[in-house]
């Protein structure tokens, strides 16, 4: 349940138990807990966030075209003409992988004899429903699910700008949270290897139905030879790039509204000051 503003005749509505947030509370207008009636009423459970990463960052990355994110950033400064709002914010990644942090994210079973691995790879940038839904597609092709992910250097040769949004530790802890996932490899080369395959036992190779872009060289190549790939449909087309056009397009028709609106105070403004003259 989220909402700015938490009313409990909502909570009781709707039969709910508990309301869940992060440990960077969030305060109304007027600078007030807004979860001050749930706290009260006991019914507020907090969660510690992952250090480092905000949705702010995020954001000024998409806005700003940066590349100070990535493992192996470019030298490339913030442009100062862009919205003060979020240059501060990601002039550089703050976020420090651990081995702890792994450990917490990571599923611990370990695959047996048993079990039907299946490798799958990608960008997983911006991790969302289309990539949630592909991934468990993916699981269903076996019992236990191995997925690559690009460094950022490939997926920046591959996509260009200052894409990924998210460098390759998020990209991982973002994958690993995912309940499908069995088990990340950090780092994979953009076409599948025979080495990897045999290594890994992998049985079967899967890719999404809905390919955004075409390649010189097939990356599924061997697995195709080999007879294992199989193509899924997550049924979802969403992509990486529509949630940042998203993001823009919302940031943009913000701005209009908050420009037409200081015009509108200061047009008020000036006939009240015209009125007492």
């Amino acid at each position: 349940y989220q909402r700015r503003v938490h009313g409990m005749e909502d909570l009781r509505k709707y039969e709910i138990d508990f309301v869940a947030h992060g440990d960077d509370m969030s305060v109304d207008l007027d600078g007030n807990d807004s979860y001050a009636a749930v706290r009260a009423a006991g019914m507020m459970k907090t969660v510690r966030r992952t250090e480092g990463i905000s949705t702010t960052d995020l954001v000024g990355r998409m806005l700003l075209l940066t590349k100070t994110h990535h493992s192996s950033p470019d030298s490339q400064e913030v442009d100062p003409t862009k919205s003060s709002e979020f240059s501060a914010a990601c002039s550089l990644s703050k976020f420090h992988t651990t081995s702890r942090k792994i450990v917490q994210f990571s599923n611990t079973r370990i695959p047996t004899k048993e079990d039907k691995v299946v490798y799958v790879d990608g960008d997983f940038d911006l991790m969302h429903p289309g990539h949630t839904n592909f991934l468990r597609e993916a699981k269903r092709q076996g019992t236990y699910l191995i997925v690559g992910v690009h460094t950022d250097s490939v997926v920046n040769k591959k996509k260009g700008a200052n894409f990924p949004i998210m460098n390759l530790n998020e990209r991982v802890l973002s994958v690993l949270s995912c309940r499908y996932t069995d088990e990340c490899i950090i780092g994979v080369p953009f076409e599948v290897t025979k080495d990897l395959l045999e290594s890994m036992n992998v049985a079967v190779v899967c890719a999404g139905k809905h390919q955004t872009r075409k390649y010189e060289e097939d990356p599924y190549r061997i697995a195709k030879e080999l007879g294992i790939f199989v193509e899924v449909d997550s049924g979802s087309t969403l992509t990486t790039d529509q949630v940042i056009h998203r993001v823009i397009r919302n940031r943009l028709e913000y701005e209009e509204r908050n420009r037409k609106k200081n015009a509108k105070d200061t047009g008020l403004a000036n006939v009240f000051q015209a009125q007492e003259l």
